[in-house]
């Protein structure tokens, strides 16, 4: 589930899936329809059963997978702008804060496969590019919300460079 996922429309998307499907390569993140972009990868290595979902938070309108669409599963958030001080053109400061219905739903999914697997990875493309240090506020919020769901990694990525690594609750 990347922001480029979608960039030339549903069907090179589900060319691909049905490609990487045929060399038994699984695809996660995106799909002929929400259901199928939901769905976790799942591998079994050394005796260790591992699930791995993917969500984008970096979308355009009409990007995301819906019932009978294909698309990428979103993590959206929404995006306030609030005056920094007193000073007139000073910048925003800018608030972040994850769609309730999209964080329920990556929150199912993760307590709807944990008890099947013994590690759930959770793959999210989002934060803001190319600006150190920078860590969007849906994203802490997001990040504990699937940690207390279940998932025992997050891997992130979007931003173009490294950003700060957070431990919460030994995960």
């Amino acid at each position: 589930a990347g922001n480029h996922t979608m960039d030339w429309g549903p069907e090179p998307v589900l060319d691909t899936i049905e490609l990487f499907n045929n060399m038994g390569i699984q695809v996660v993140g995106a799909g002929k329809d929400s259901e199928e972009a939901r769905r976790p990868a799942m591998i079994e290595r050394n005796g260790v059963k591992i699930a791995i979902l993917s969500y984008c938070s970096v979308l355009r309108d009409g990007q995301a997978a819906a019932t009978d669409k294909a698309g990428v599963a979103p993590m959206r958030a929404h995006t306030y702008y609030e005056p920094y001080d007193y000073q007139p053109g000073a910048p925003p400061k800018m608030l972040t804060v994850p769609f309730e219905e999209a964080l329920a739903v990556l929150q199912e999914d993760i307590r709807r496969v944990k008890p099947k697997v013994d590690v759930v990875i959770l793959s999210l493309h989002w934060g803001v590019p190319y600006l150190q240090k920078v860590i969007a506020k849906y994203q802490p919020e997001v990040a504990h919300a699937a940690i207390d769901a279940g998932s025992d990694l997050i891997l992130g990525h979007h931003a173009h460079l490294l950003k700060a690594i957070e431990v919460y609750k030994g995960k």
